[in-house]
């Protein structure tokens, strides 16, 4: 019974690590994206005010 019950907590302890991993990727990946949308719809949106005032 002793045995069963560590086996069951080693793999609740891998099965959270992992998760806690794919978190620590997934999170900041998430992250840069968002900053990367950010940055390119800066530069759209700046392109079309100088194309904008160049048309005057």
């Amino acid at each position: 019974m002793k045995t069963l019950t560590t086996t069951k907590i080693i793999e609740a302890t891998v099965a959270a690590t992992a998760i806690l991993a794919g978190a620590a990727v997934i999170i900041p990946a998430a992250g840069i994206l968002a900053a990367v949308g950010l940055v390119a719809g800066g530069l759209v949106a700046m392109a079309a005010l100088e194309s904008k005032g160049r048309a005057y």
